[in-house]
């Protein structure tokens, strides 16, 4: 404060110097930094080369993106005018369970005649 005249000025440069306790937390940190941050000590050399590399690939490589429109049939066009899309599938899925119903019975009555094919013999 004394070094700098002006008093404007003085405050507004050395307003961070009164602020000690900062040097306290820094002098705690650093060393906690160290340990559980580790940073390689090469990292800035490191990055600046991959920086390097990325910017040369950017140059070196283009894209060009093409898009196609491909027409396809709709999805509904097997199907009745007067229904909907969830009706039919509701009758597709009670037809699968009915012939999955009826196999289930086959597969039993067959399951029967073993059991009892076996208790004769």
């Amino acid at each position: 404060m004394r070094a700098i005249p002006v008093p404007v000025i003085n405050h507004i440069l050395c307003v961070s110097m009164k602020f000690h306790f900062l040097c306290d937390i820094m002098r705690v940190m650093t060393p906690w930094c160290r340990e559980q941050i580790p940073v390689e000590g090469n990292f800035g050399q490191l990055f600046d080369q991959l920086n390097v590399s990325v910017n040369q690939l950017s140059r070196e490589f283009s894209t060009e993106v093409v898009l196609q429109e491909e027409q396809q049939q709709s999805v509904l066009d097997g199907v009745l005018l007067n229904q909907t899309f969830t009706q039919v599938i509701k009758e597709s899925f009670l037809n699968l369970t009915r012939t999955m119903g009826q196999v289930m019975n086959i597969l039993q009555l067959l399951l029967s005649f073993t059991f009892i094919t076996v208790f004769i013999q």
